[in-house]
């Protein structure tokens, strides 16, 4: 535990010393010439090991950004949850709404609000040329940030440098890591705020009433860009408890707590102003349809339920697979985070006498393991929040043993130096045996890790859907209707063609959208992708299918797996707002028939 200074403590009487500054005469204070030799020797050796820290920094800032930048707007393919988040952020900088359509409160906005305003400070499209791409550069600087906060958390924890570089090293290399986060994904939004919560927690020697409150506002704004991270707050009080000076440990913890419960509360706060609290019926006065926030929670904690844990077959270790050992398709798993990493939570628990601090960051790790163990519905991505956590577990462990082993060799007065190679070596034996243990639970046994970053170097997986919309542009005619995949969306309505652009799924799912298309005669075109195709069948939108049967392809794009093609709507007769009825293409039917797989 760290010992708090004297400006912490609030009714304390300091008598004020003169210390010595550099640039005071130490000779006229009575220090021997040897002293200031020794004292200007001592301030030389810190000034090069900051140095060199801020080397091995930048070093590693770089590697990151570019083993995440290079080739980020190619692969991977733009998702449609990428489309939906960017076009919200646009919706919120340019008309002051928090959705293009209506907000039905899936999620809390604080995320795509977040990305709004680094749209208004580099100028929207200005500088990008397109929202998704602009949106993919704010998820690199999200990245090099976390990059950089799991260095310091890991620094100030173990006080180790040879930690610090393994912990943040393993965050930014995981092929998993790198695939989704550069992906405009809420997570990875939610992921910052975390990490920036847990770096004013444990970034100081003293922790003053500021940082708490602070702490408090960024998990606040964590919770409300991704809901699940939630589950981790049990744990942060618990820092502000060890970690706080015991003269305000109570003011300090009840404050946190209400602050970041304050923050959290704005949602609901502006759900009641707006009268969608309660589902429609739950009060008396209130019959009119409309969304609700209570509602949207009850359904989202719905979907998907199963036995989590205790079911082997559940959405959880169908996931827990996944990130352990790929699929045929993409196949960038991380075994030894989501292995090695949760094992180092689980033994830092046992340091809890020697190391609360360390036992706490541990127990977080486990409190969002809980979450989706849970049993519910568990998406690829749900593992994001805890990949920074899993990385920073076992720089823990690892630096506990070079610390260790330090200590041991500096009683029997061998060298720094010397000391830092065998503690090192040691633990990246142990690094190693991580790799080679938890690789081989993968099919390949890790032979074809090398190949995966190739992938993610140099795949034109989104190529297509940028073909895709270039042919559009230059093919579909102005005015036209077009309901497409939400990664086309933005681009097509800022276009400045006059084009009527829906959501895939809006036609048949809001019913405000659905009164204004009519009918699937009503459209014109579609820009279909294998997830348009897979929730078109299990989502069952009819109209959409309708549009689809009565289609034929005009065009089809395919580049490393992911395909877009573009349907034009065959008419039967001029559209009047009625239903028409026509024999289906047998080719849209064959389409429908076929079993569709869709990337998570």
């Amino acid at each position: 535990m760290y010992s708090e200074t004297r400006r912490d403590l609030p009714t304390r009487q300091v008598t004020a010393v003169k210390t010595p500054l550099p640039s005071d005469n130490l000779a006229e204070s009575g220090v021997t010439t040897y002293e200031i030799e020794s004292i200007t020797e001592e301030r030389k050796r810190r000034f090069r090991w900051i140095n060199w820290e801020l080397a091995i920094i930048l070093l590693i800032l770089v590697i990151a950004g570019v083993l995440h930048g290079y080739n980020m707007f190619h692969y991977p393919y733009i998702e449609d949850d990428e489309g939906i988040y960017s076009s919200e952020a646009w919706s919120v900088m340019m008309h002051g709404q928090l959705s293009p359509y209506t907000y039905w409160y899936d999620h809390a906005p604080a995320g795509w609000i977040f990305m709004a305003l680094w749209m208004l400070i580099t100028g929207g499209t200005a500088i990008f040329g397109q929202v998704i791409i602009s949106a993919r550069v704010f998820m690199l600087v999200l990245q090099l940030a976390s990059v950089l906060m799991v260095y310091r958390i890991t620094r100030n924890l173990t006080g180790s440098i040879f930690a610090a570089v393994i912990g943040s090293l393993l965050f930014a290399i995981s092929p998993f890591g790198i695939y989704y986060h550069r992906r405009v994904l809420l997570d990875n939004i939610a992921t910052f705020w975390m990490l920036v919560s847990i770096t004013i927690l444990v970034g100081t020697r003293s922790l003053t009433l500021r940082r708490v409150w602070l702490s408090a506002i960024a998990c606040g704004l964590a919770v409300l860009s991704k809901e699940n991270a939630v589950f981790i707050i049990p744990a942060l009080p618990l820092l502000v408890l060890i970690r706080s000076h015991k003269l305000h440990r109570g003011l300090a913890i009840f404050g946190w707590t209400v602050v970041s419960v304050s923050v959290v509360s704005l949602y609901f706060l502006f759900a009641i102003l707006k009268s969608e609290l309660f589902p429609p019926g739950t009060l008396p006065w209130d019959t009119s349809s409309h969304v609700s926030l209570l509602g949207t929670l009850q359904f989202q904690a719905a979907r998907g339920k199963d036995g989590g844990l205790l079911d082997l077959n559940s959405a959880f270790w169908k996931s827990v697979n996944f990130w352990v050992r790929g699929d045929r398709f993409d196949n960038l798993p991380d075994p030894l985070l989501t292995v090695a990493g949760t094992a180092c939570a689980i033994i830092s628990l046992l340091f809890f006498r020697t190391n609360q601090i360390i036992s706490i960051i541990g127990l977080g790790t486990i409190l969002m393991w809980v979450f989706l163990a849970r049993g519910g519905i568990v998406g690829n991505f749900y593992l994001l929040p805890i990949l920074p956590l899993l990385a920073i577990c076992i720089a823990m462990v690892l630096g506990i043993i070079y610390n260790r082993i330090g200590g041991y060799f500096a009683k029997r007065n061998i060298s720094s130096s010397v000391r830092g190679v065998l503690a090192g070596s040691v633990c990246l034996i142990l690094l190693a045996g991580m790799v080679v243990g938890t690789y081989s639970l993968t099919p390949d046994h890790g032979t074809l890790l090398p190949q995966r970053y190739v992938r993610l170097l140099t795949s034109p997986q989104a190529d297509a859907q940028y073909e895709a919309l270039n042919w559009a542009f230059a093919h579909i005619p102005p005015g036209s209707v077009i309901v497409t995949d939400t990664y086309a969306y933005m681009d097509l309505i800022t276009a400045n063609r006059g084009y009527k652009v829906y959501w895939y799924n809006k036609p048949d799912l809001d019913p405000q959208i659905k009164a204004e298309v009519g009918n699937w005669n009503h459209i014109d075109y579609l820009i279909v992708t294998d997830q348009v195709l897979f929730d078109m069948q299990t989502a069952h939108l009819t109209m959409l299918a309708d549009a689809y049967t009565h289609s034929k392809q005009d065009a089809r794009f395919l580049t490393d797996g992911w395909q877009v093609s573009i349907r034009q709507v065959i008419h039967t007769t001029a559209a009047t707002g009625s239903a028409v009825t026509a024999p289906p293409n047998e080719a849209g039917l064959e389409a429908l028939r076929q079993p569709i797989w869709r990337k998570v």
